[in-house]
């Protein structure tokens, strides 16, 4: 026999219906498990058919469901970094940003890194750098990003 804990439980529209997306510990009798279920009106199988009863006939609690993180932000080529700070309007300014840097040792590997690095790292210094000078926000970096990544 299946055996379903709901711990709460959230309404969430379809396309076609509506889902329930339910934090559920469910024992198929080898041990109990934590996890997170999606049950549509007409289901079949043991647990569907649990949670529906226990649905129906608990009044579990309505939570929120935890936010869908944000993919990591991949690397991106000169082209792409390039692209995408001309269309923001930047790119103009990245040249003479770098070359005002004060302490020479710095400026120099910053114009390095600018002319040569076959990929730039999210958290690459000089981007962290240039997004300082050039006043650009997190926000927008972020947005600036994954836009580049598309092109």
């Amino acid at each position: 026999m299946t055996k379903v804990t709901i711990h709460g439980y959230k309404n969430t529209p379809a396309k076609e219906d509506t889902a329930i997306i339910a934090d559920i510990t469910v024992d198929l009798g080898e041990g109990e498990e934590r996890v997170k279920f999606v049950y549509r009106e007409g289901m079949g199988g043991d647990i569907a058919s649990a949670l529906a009863k226990d649905l129906q006939e608990n009044d579990p609690p309505i939570y929120e469901a935890d936010p869908i993180p944000e993919p990591a932000l991949l690397p991106l080529t000169p082209r792409q970094l390039r692209l995408i700070l001309s269309r923001y309007g930047y790119l103009s300014q990245v040249q003479p940003t770098l070359e005002a840097l004060e302490d020479p040792q710095v400026r120099e590997e910053a114009l390095i890194e600018w002319e040569y690095a076959t990929q730039y790292e999210p958290d690459n210094p000089l981007i962290e750098q240039l997004r300082l000078a050039l006043s650009i926000s997190e926000d927008e970096m972020d947005t600036m990003w994954r836009t580049a990544e598309t092109l």
